[in-house]
Protein backbone atom coordinates (compact mmCIF):
# COMPACT_ATOMS: atom_id res chain seq x y z
CA UNK A 1 0.00 0.00 0.00
CA UNK A 2 2.82 2.47 1.06
CA UNK A 3 4.89 2.12 -2.15
CA UNK A 4 1.82 3.58 -3.98
CA UNK A 5 1.81 7.02 -2.39
CA UNK A 6 5.01 8.04 -2.05
CA UNK A 7 9.08 7.24 -1.41
CA UNK A 8 9.00 5.09 1.77
CA UNK A 9 11.59 7.76 3.37
CA UNK A 10 9.06 9.68 4.75
CA UNK A 11 6.98 6.84 6.32
CA UNK A 12 10.07 5.52 7.25
CA UNK A 13 11.18 8.50 9.58
CA UNK A 14 7.40 8.37 11.32
CA UNK A 15 8.51 4.76 12.15
CA UNK A 16 11.52 6.07 13.44
CA UNK A 17 10.12 9.10 15.38
CA UNK A 18 8.14 5.91 17.20
CA UNK A 19 11.06 3.17 17.52
CA UNK A 20 12.80 6.27 19.29
CA UNK A 21 10.44 6.62 21.68
CA UNK A 22 9.09 9.91 20.28
CA UNK A 23 5.12 9.86 20.74
CA UNK A 24 3.36 12.34 17.68
CA UNK A 25 -0.16 12.97 16.45
CA UNK A 26 -1.34 14.87 13.16
CA UNK A 27 -4.21 16.79 15.11
CA UNK A 28 -5.91 19.37 12.40
CA UNK A 29 -6.26 19.25 8.55
CA UNK A 30 -5.82 15.24 8.48
CA UNK A 31 -9.09 15.96 5.43
CA UNK A 32 -5.41 16.41 3.65
CA UNK A 33 -3.14 13.58 4.62
CA UNK A 34 -3.29 11.73 0.92
CA UNK A 35 -2.34 15.20 -0.31
CA UNK A 36 0.10 15.65 1.85
CA UNK A 37 1.26 12.00 0.56
CA UNK A 38 0.46 11.78 -2.99
CA UNK A 39 1.59 15.70 -3.58
CA UNK A 40 3.78 16.62 -1.46
CA UNK A 41 1.83 18.99 1.02
CA UNK A 42 1.72 19.91 4.77
CA UNK A 43 1.17 17.79 7.55
CA UNK A 44 0.28 18.91 11.14
CA UNK A 45 1.64 16.81 13.95
CA UNK A 46 1.93 17.36 17.67
CA UNK A 47 4.82 16.43 19.49
CA UNK A 48 5.37 17.42 23.18
CA UNK A 49 8.08 19.34 23.84
CA UNK A 50 10.29 16.98 25.81
CA UNK A 51 11.02 15.43 22.60
CA UNK A 52 12.16 18.35 21.41
CA UNK A 53 16.09 18.27 21.01
CA UNK A 54 15.63 14.28 20.37
CA UNK A 55 13.20 15.10 17.37
CA UNK A 56 15.21 18.02 16.35
CA UNK A 57 18.44 16.00 15.84
CA UNK A 58 16.65 13.00 14.17
CA UNK A 59 15.07 15.74 11.47
CA UNK A 60 18.78 16.84 10.69
CA UNK A 61 20.15 13.33 10.74
CA UNK A 62 17.17 12.24 7.95
CA UNK A 63 17.47 15.39 5.68
CA UNK A 64 14.36 17.50 7.19
CA UNK A 65 15.54 21.14 6.77
CA UNK A 66 14.67 23.60 9.15
CA UNK A 67 12.76 26.75 8.44
CA UNK A 68 11.03 29.75 9.53
CA UNK A 69 8.39 32.20 8.34
CA UNK A 70 9.27 35.74 8.21
CA UNK A 71 5.90 36.96 8.56
CA UNK A 72 3.91 34.27 10.63
CA UNK A 73 6.79 33.09 13.75
CA UNK A 74 5.36 31.65 16.62
CA UNK A 75 6.86 30.17 19.84
CA UNK A 76 6.87 26.39 19.89
CA UNK A 77 5.66 26.14 16.34
CA UNK A 78 8.63 24.83 13.35
CA UNK A 79 8.02 24.34 10.06
CA UNK A 80 10.09 21.28 8.67
CA UNK A 81 10.97 20.58 4.57
CA UNK A 82 11.70 17.09 3.01
CA UNK A 83 12.87 16.78 -0.69
CA UNK A 84 11.75 13.23 -1.29
CA UNK A 85 13.55 10.71 -3.46
CA UNK A 86 10.19 10.80 -6.13
CA UNK A 87 10.68 15.22 -6.17
CA UNK A 88 7.77 15.55 -4.24
CA UNK A 89 8.03 18.63 -1.28
CA UNK A 90 6.88 17.35 2.32
CA UNK A 91 6.21 19.83 4.68
CA UNK A 92 5.85 19.18 8.18
CA UNK A 93 4.30 21.78 10.44
CA UNK A 94 5.44 20.93 14.16
CA UNK A 95 3.75 21.92 17.63
CA UNK A 96 5.10 20.86 20.40
CA UNK A 97 3.02 23.23 22.05
CA UNK A 98 -0.63 23.59 20.95
CA UNK A 99 -0.66 26.89 20.04
CA UNK A 100 -3.78 28.06 18.03
CA UNK A 101 -6.80 30.47 17.79
CA UNK A 102 -7.03 33.07 14.74
CA UNK A 103 -4.81 32.06 11.81
CA UNK A 104 -2.95 34.94 11.55
CA UNK A 105 -1.96 35.67 15.64
CA UNK A 106 -3.03 32.49 17.15
CA UNK A 107 -3.54 34.36 20.52
CA UNK A 108 -3.70 30.77 22.47
CA UNK A 109 -2.35 28.18 24.53
CA UNK A 110 -3.96 24.97 25.44
CA UNK A 111 -2.43 22.79 27.52
CA UNK A 112 -4.02 20.12 26.16
CA UNK A 113 -1.07 17.66 24.98
CA UNK A 114 -1.87 14.61 26.70
CA UNK A 115 -4.85 14.65 25.77
CA UNK A 116 -3.94 14.77 22.06
CA UNK A 117 -1.64 11.92 22.84
CA UNK A 118 -4.06 9.73 24.67
CA UNK A 119 -6.85 9.81 22.18
CA UNK A 120 -4.24 8.95 18.87
CA UNK A 121 -5.07 5.77 16.71
CA UNK A 122 -3.68 4.98 13.67
CA UNK A 123 -4.71 5.99 9.90
CA UNK A 124 -6.70 3.30 8.57
CA UNK A 125 -4.77 3.88 5.19
CA UNK A 126 -1.53 5.28 6.30
CA UNK A 127 1.17 4.44 8.50
CA UNK A 128 1.03 7.19 11.48
CA UNK A 129 -0.88 8.27 13.92
CA UNK A 130 -4.05 10.50 13.93
CA UNK A 131 -6.40 11.49 16.34
CA UNK A 132 -9.51 9.64 16.71
CA UNK A 133 -12.54 10.58 15.13
CA UNK A 134 -14.26 11.92 18.51
CA UNK A 135 -10.75 14.04 19.32
CA UNK A 136 -10.72 14.91 16.32
CA UNK A 137 -14.19 16.66 15.77
CA UNK A 138 -13.55 18.04 19.45
CA UNK A 139 -10.50 19.74 18.10
CA UNK A 140 -11.99 21.12 14.87
CA UNK A 141 -15.21 22.47 17.14
CA UNK A 142 -12.65 24.40 19.61
CA UNK A 143 -10.68 26.16 16.57
CA UNK A 144 -14.13 26.98 14.39
CA UNK A 145 -15.53 28.93 17.48
CA UNK A 146 -11.82 30.88 18.22
CA UNK A 147 -11.89 31.49 14.47
CA UNK A 148 -15.13 32.79 13.96
CA UNK A 149 -14.17 35.36 17.04
CA UNK A 150 -13.04 38.84 15.07
CA UNK A 151 -14.26 39.82 11.86
CA UNK A 152 -10.45 39.54 10.82
CA UNK A 153 -10.17 36.19 11.68
CA UNK A 154 -13.84 35.26 10.01
CA UNK A 155 -12.66 37.03 6.11
CA UNK A 156 -9.59 34.92 6.50
CA UNK A 157 -11.55 31.38 7.64
CA UNK A 158 -13.76 32.18 4.18
CA UNK A 159 -10.61 31.75 2.61
CA UNK A 160 -10.34 28.29 3.01
CA UNK A 161 -14.25 28.09 3.94
CA UNK A 162 -14.29 24.84 1.55
CA UNK A 163 -11.24 23.25 3.06
CA UNK A 164 -12.37 23.60 6.83
CA UNK A 165 -15.92 21.99 5.20
CA UNK A 166 -14.08 19.43 4.25
CA UNK A 167 -11.86 18.59 7.79
CA UNK A 168 -15.60 18.36 9.58
CA UNK A 169 -16.75 16.51 6.80
CA UNK A 170 -13.64 13.92 7.79
CA UNK A 171 -14.73 13.79 11.15
CA UNK A 172 -18.04 12.62 10.27
CA UNK A 173 -19.00 13.41 14.34
CA UNK A 174 -22.69 14.74 15.87
CA UNK A 175 -21.27 17.91 17.66
CA UNK A 176 -24.10 17.28 20.34
CA UNK A 177 -22.25 14.33 21.34
CA UNK A 178 -19.22 16.20 22.12
CA UNK A 179 -21.14 17.70 25.41
CA UNK A 180 -19.17 17.18 28.66
CA UNK A 181 -16.34 16.12 26.86
CA UNK A 182 -13.04 17.37 26.08
CA UNK A 183 -10.39 19.17 29.03
CA UNK A 184 -12.26 22.82 27.88
CA UNK A 185 -16.08 22.43 27.83
CA UNK A 186 -17.88 23.71 24.27
CA UNK A 187 -21.40 22.38 26.15
CA UNK A 188 -23.16 26.30 26.05
CA UNK A 189 -21.41 27.36 22.49
CA UNK A 190 -22.21 23.82 20.25
CA UNK A 191 -26.17 25.12 19.81
CA UNK A 192 -25.15 28.24 17.84
CA UNK A 193 -21.17 27.01 16.53
CA UNK A 194 -22.77 26.60 12.63
CA UNK A 195 -22.12 22.84 13.15
CA UNK A 196 -25.00 21.43 13.94
CA UNK A 197 -26.70 21.20 10.53
CA UNK A 198 -25.21 22.99 7.20
CA UNK A 199 -22.12 24.44 7.84
CA UNK A 200 -21.64 27.80 8.62
CA UNK A 201 -19.58 30.26 10.80
CA UNK A 202 -20.04 30.40 14.18
CA UNK A 203 -22.93 33.15 15.40
CA UNK A 204 -19.83 36.25 16.19
CA UNK A 205 -21.74 37.05 19.65
CA UNK A 206 -21.45 33.06 20.85
CA UNK A 207 -18.06 33.18 19.71
CA UNK A 208 -16.79 36.44 21.25
CA UNK A 209 -18.67 34.73 24.50
CA UNK A 210 -16.56 31.93 24.29
CA UNK A 211 -13.21 33.44 23.82
CA UNK A 212 -13.58 35.74 26.94
CA UNK A 213 -15.27 32.35 29.29
CA UNK A 214 -11.34 30.87 28.20
CA UNK A 215 -9.47 34.15 28.09
CA UNK A 216 -7.40 32.65 30.85
CA UNK A 217 -5.50 30.94 27.95
CA UNK A 218 -4.83 33.77 26.28
CA UNK A 219 -0.92 33.75 25.52
CA UNK A 220 -1.85 37.28 24.59
CA UNK A 221 -3.40 40.35 26.83
CA UNK A 222 -6.97 40.53 26.07
CA UNK A 223 -6.84 44.16 25.57
CA UNK A 224 -4.06 43.62 22.99
CA UNK A 225 -5.37 41.79 20.39
CA UNK A 226 -6.72 44.48 17.53
CA UNK A 227 -3.16 45.69 18.09
CA UNK A 228 -1.32 42.18 17.22
CA UNK A 229 -3.97 41.70 14.42
CA UNK A 230 -3.22 45.11 12.85
CA UNK A 231 0.83 44.44 13.55
CA UNK A 232 0.41 40.94 11.52
CA UNK A 233 -1.42 42.71 8.88
CA UNK A 234 0.85 45.39 8.32
CA UNK A 235 3.77 42.80 8.29
CA UNK A 236 2.41 40.73 5.68
CA UNK A 237 1.35 43.73 3.04
CA UNK A 238 4.94 44.28 3.81
CA UNK A 239 6.46 40.99 2.74
CA UNK A 240 3.88 40.86 -0.33
CA UNK A 241 4.61 43.88 -1.84
CA UNK A 242 8.30 44.77 -0.38
CA UNK A 243 10.62 42.14 0.92
CA UNK A 244 8.32 38.94 -0.86
CA UNK A 245 10.25 36.77 1.09
CA UNK A 246 8.92 33.04 1.85
CA UNK A 247 10.49 31.02 4.26
CA UNK A 248 14.10 31.33 6.14
CA UNK A 249 16.74 29.03 7.21
CA UNK A 250 15.96 28.88 11.04
CA UNK A 251 19.20 28.99 12.29
CA UNK A 252 21.31 31.08 9.59
CA UNK A 253 21.57 31.13 5.97
CA UNK A 254 23.93 29.78 3.76
CA UNK A 255 26.65 30.62 0.79
CA UNK A 256 25.97 27.39 -1.53
CA UNK A 257 28.75 27.98 -4.46
CA UNK A 258 28.93 25.70 -7.22
CA UNK A 259 32.35 26.04 -9.09
CA UNK A 260 33.57 23.76 -11.73
CA UNK A 261 35.48 24.33 -15.45
CA UNK A 262 33.66 25.71 -18.41
CA UNK A 263 31.39 22.73 -19.59
CA UNK A 264 31.33 21.07 -16.07
CA UNK A 265 27.36 21.79 -16.04
CA UNK A 266 27.33 24.93 -13.37
CA UNK A 267 24.63 26.91 -15.19
CA UNK A 268 22.18 24.04 -15.20
CA UNK A 269 22.87 23.03 -11.04
CA UNK A 270 23.14 27.21 -10.37
CA UNK A 271 19.24 26.78 -12.54
CA UNK A 272 17.78 23.66 -11.17
CA UNK A 273 18.99 24.35 -7.43
CA UNK A 274 17.56 28.09 -7.52
CA UNK A 275 14.57 26.19 -9.37
CA UNK A 276 14.11 23.67 -6.43
CA UNK A 277 14.48 24.93 -2.98
CA UNK A 278 12.89 28.50 -4.26
CA UNK A 279 9.61 26.38 -4.04
CA UNK A 280 9.76 26.81 -0.27
CA UNK A 281 12.75 29.11 0.42
CA UNK A 282 14.18 32.68 0.01
CA UNK A 283 16.94 32.13 -2.56
CA UNK A 284 19.24 35.14 -3.83
CA UNK A 285 21.22 34.34 -6.35
CA UNK A 286 24.57 35.44 -7.53
CA UNK A 287 27.54 35.19 -9.98
CA UNK A 288 31.52 35.74 -8.75
CA UNK A 289 33.05 34.74 -12.16
CA UNK A 290 31.85 38.07 -13.92
CA UNK A 291 30.07 39.70 -10.89
CA UNK A 292 30.86 43.14 -13.36
CA UNK A 293 27.43 41.92 -14.96
CA UNK A 294 26.56 42.04 -18.80
CA UNK A 295 27.25 46.08 -19.34
CA UNK A 296 30.52 46.28 -18.25
CA UNK A 297 31.64 42.54 -19.65
CA UNK A 298 30.81 44.36 -23.22
CA UNK A 299 32.80 47.19 -22.68
CA UNK A 300 35.70 44.99 -21.38
CA UNK A 301 35.22 42.93 -24.73
CA UNK A 302 35.33 45.78 -26.57
CA UNK A 303 38.71 47.54 -24.96
CA UNK A 304 40.81 44.05 -25.03
CA UNK A 305 38.92 42.27 -28.33
CA UNK A 306 36.80 38.99 -28.59
CA UNK A 307 39.73 36.38 -28.09
CA UNK A 308 40.91 35.91 -23.77
CA UNK A 309 44.62 34.95 -24.81
CA UNK A 310 45.61 38.23 -27.09
CA UNK A 311 46.60 40.25 -23.89
CA UNK A 312 48.18 37.65 -22.04
CA UNK A 313 51.52 36.18 -23.44
CA UNK A 314 54.33 33.83 -22.77
CA UNK A 315 57.51 35.31 -20.76
CA UNK A 316 61.00 33.71 -20.67
CA UNK A 317 60.86 30.59 -19.21
CA UNK A 318 57.63 30.02 -20.33
CA UNK A 319 56.28 32.40 -17.55
CA UNK A 320 52.92 34.11 -18.50
CA UNK A 321 53.31 38.09 -18.67
CA UNK A 322 50.13 40.37 -18.14
CA UNK A 323 49.80 43.80 -20.00
CA UNK A 324 48.56 47.07 -18.10
CA UNK A 325 44.86 46.94 -19.40
CA UNK A 326 44.49 43.65 -17.86
CA UNK A 327 46.07 44.43 -14.57
CA UNK A 328 43.69 47.09 -13.90
CA UNK A 329 40.81 44.70 -15.02
CA UNK A 330 42.51 42.11 -12.43
CA UNK A 331 41.98 44.29 -9.57
CA UNK A 332 39.24 45.48 -10.45
CA UNK A 333 37.62 42.48 -10.95
CA UNK A 334 39.12 41.14 -7.78
CA UNK A 335 37.38 44.15 -6.13
CA UNK A 336 33.85 43.36 -7.38
CA UNK A 337 34.17 39.75 -5.93
CA UNK A 338 34.85 40.89 -2.26
CA UNK A 339 32.24 43.01 -2.86
CA UNK A 340 30.06 40.42 -4.13
CA UNK A 341 30.95 38.07 -1.65
CA UNK A 342 30.39 40.15 1.21
CA UNK A 343 26.91 40.66 -0.69
CA UNK A 344 26.80 36.63 -0.49
CA UNK A 345 27.36 36.65 3.11
CA UNK A 346 24.99 39.00 4.30
CA UNK A 347 22.09 37.79 2.68
CA UNK A 348 23.07 34.38 4.06
CA UNK A 349 22.97 36.08 7.83
CA UNK A 350 19.39 36.95 7.27
CA UNK A 351 18.60 33.59 6.05
CA UNK A 352 18.53 33.08 2.77
CA UNK A 353 19.81 30.37 0.73
CA UNK A 354 22.56 32.07 -1.81
CA UNK A 355 23.54 30.08 -4.61
CA UNK A 356 26.65 31.40 -6.35
CA UNK A 357 27.78 30.54 -9.70
CA UNK A 358 31.43 30.18 -9.13
CA UNK A 359 33.39 31.67 -5.50
CA UNK A 360 37.05 33.06 -5.59
CA UNK A 361 40.37 31.10 -4.81
CA UNK A 362 43.79 32.57 -3.32
CA UNK A 363 45.59 30.46 -5.69
CA UNK A 364 47.39 32.35 -8.25
CA UNK A 365 46.78 31.87 -11.76
CA UNK A 366 43.78 29.35 -11.06
CA UNK A 367 40.08 30.14 -11.89
CA UNK A 368 38.77 32.81 -9.84
CA UNK A 369 42.06 33.00 -8.18
CA UNK A 370 44.59 36.84 -8.44
CA UNK A 371 45.52 36.91 -12.02
CA UNK A 372 48.70 39.23 -11.41
CA UNK A 373 52.08 37.13 -12.08
CA UNK A 374 55.43 38.30 -11.83
CA UNK A 375 58.70 37.01 -12.65
CA UNK A 376 62.43 38.18 -11.56
CA UNK A 377 61.73 40.66 -14.54
CA UNK A 378 58.86 42.34 -13.46
CA UNK A 379 59.46 46.20 -12.01
CA UNK A 380 58.34 47.22 -8.20
CA UNK A 381 55.22 48.79 -9.78
CA UNK A 382 53.83 45.74 -11.31
CA UNK A 383 54.86 43.78 -7.77
CA UNK A 384 53.52 46.06 -5.81
CA UNK A 385 50.11 45.08 -7.68
CA UNK A 386 50.33 41.75 -7.53
CA UNK A 387 50.76 41.83 -3.53
CA UNK A 388 47.57 44.75 -3.55
CA UNK A 389 45.31 42.18 -5.76
CA UNK A 390 46.80 39.32 -3.41
CA UNK A 391 45.64 41.02 -0.49
CA UNK A 392 41.95 41.70 -1.81
CA UNK A 393 41.30 38.14 -2.15
CA UNK A 394 43.12 37.37 1.37
CA UNK A 395 39.53 39.77 2.29
CA UNK A 396 37.57 37.32 0.55
CA UNK A 397 35.22 35.65 3.08
CA UNK A 398 34.74 31.89 2.66
CA UNK A 399 31.67 30.06 1.33
CA UNK A 400 29.24 28.01 3.74
CA UNK A 401 29.80 25.17 1.01
CA UNK A 402 31.65 24.69 -2.26
CA UNK A 403 30.60 22.18 -4.65
CA UNK A 404 32.72 21.77 -7.62
CA UNK A 405 31.38 19.76 -10.67
CA UNK A 406 33.89 17.28 -12.10
CA UNK A 407 33.61 15.86 -15.23
CA UNK A 408 36.15 14.64 -17.73
CA UNK A 409 37.65 16.92 -20.18
CA UNK A 410 35.86 15.25 -23.23
CA UNK A 411 32.33 15.74 -21.60
CA UNK A 412 33.29 19.91 -20.51
CA UNK A 413 34.50 20.36 -24.29
CA UNK A 414 30.80 18.43 -25.89
CA UNK A 415 29.10 20.48 -23.47
CA UNK A 416 30.98 23.89 -24.29
CA UNK A 417 30.33 23.17 -27.85
CA UNK A 418 26.75 23.04 -27.22
CA UNK A 419 26.35 26.07 -25.32
CA UNK A 420 24.44 29.34 -27.05
CA UNK A 421 27.17 31.46 -25.81
CA UNK A 422 29.18 34.42 -27.47
CA UNK A 423 32.71 33.99 -26.86
CA UNK A 424 32.81 30.75 -26.14
CA UNK A 425 35.94 29.26 -24.80
CA UNK A 426 38.19 26.98 -27.51
CA UNK A 427 38.87 23.07 -27.49
CA UNK A 428 42.48 24.02 -26.62
CA UNK A 429 41.21 26.91 -23.78
CA UNK A 430 39.64 23.99 -22.47
CA UNK A 431 41.97 21.54 -21.93
CA UNK A 432 44.19 24.40 -20.61
CA UNK A 433 41.75 25.24 -18.08
CA UNK A 434 40.65 21.71 -17.13
CA UNK A 435 44.35 20.43 -16.31
CA UNK A 436 45.43 24.10 -14.63
CA UNK A 437 42.12 24.01 -12.23
CA UNK A 438 42.04 19.70 -11.08
CA UNK A 439 43.40 20.91 -7.86
CA UNK A 440 41.72 23.71 -7.19
CA UNK A 441 39.88 24.68 -3.88
CA UNK A 442 37.61 27.52 -3.77
CA UNK A 443 37.73 29.59 -0.03
CA UNK A 444 34.84 27.70 1.00
CA UNK A 445 34.38 26.40 5.07
CA UNK A 446 33.08 22.84 3.10
CA UNK A 447 34.51 22.00 -0.06
CA UNK A 448 32.44 18.82 -1.65
CA UNK A 449 33.88 17.19 -5.31
CA UNK A 450 30.83 16.49 -7.00
CA UNK A 451 31.26 13.76 -9.87
CA UNK A 452 28.88 15.70 -12.61
CA UNK A 453 29.68 12.88 -15.28
CA UNK A 454 26.34 11.28 -16.69
CA UNK A 455 22.69 11.49 -17.57
CA UNK A 456 21.27 15.25 -16.43
CA UNK A 457 18.31 13.98 -14.58
CA UNK A 458 20.16 11.44 -12.85
CA UNK A 459 22.88 13.94 -11.35
CA UNK A 460 20.42 16.60 -10.90
CA UNK A 461 18.33 14.10 -8.22
CA UNK A 462 21.50 13.52 -6.73
CA UNK A 463 22.86 17.13 -6.44
CA UNK A 464 19.30 17.82 -4.73
CA UNK A 465 19.68 14.93 -2.44
CA UNK A 466 23.60 16.05 -1.32
CA UNK A 467 22.22 19.68 -0.83
CA UNK A 468 18.75 19.10 0.87
CA UNK A 469 21.33 17.40 3.25
CA UNK A 470 23.52 19.84 3.96
CA UNK A 471 21.21 22.15 4.39
CA UNK A 472 19.56 20.16 7.01
CA UNK A 473 22.63 20.19 9.06
CA UNK A 474 22.42 23.40 9.63
CA UNK A 475 19.67 22.09 12.01
CA UNK A 476 21.99 20.91 14.41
Amino acid sequence: MIENYSDNNVFEFFRLMSENGINYVSWKNNHEIEKFIKKGSDLDIYIPIRYKNQFLYMASKNGWISVFNPVAKFKSIEHFYHLGLNGRLYHLHVYFEIITGESWIKEFRFPIGDFLINNRCKHKEFDLYVLDDKSQAYLFALRHLLKSASIVSRLVYLQDFDSYRSEWQLCNFDVNKLRGYGPILLDDRIDRSGLQAEFRLSSYINSVIFRFEIKSYLRINYFLLPLYRVRSFIVRLYNKIITKRKKLLKNRGVVLAISGVDGAGKTSMVDMLDLTFSRFLTVKRLSLGKPQGRILESIRKSIYGERRYNSVTQGKNGIRTIGFLRIVSSLALALLRVIESNKAKYYAGKGYIVVVDRWPTKERGKMDGPKIHVNKSSNIFIRALSRFEGSIYELMPAADVCLFLDVPVETAIKRNSMRAKGDKETDIEIHQRHAENLGIKPISEKFIRFDNNGLLEEKTKELQFLVCNELASYNR
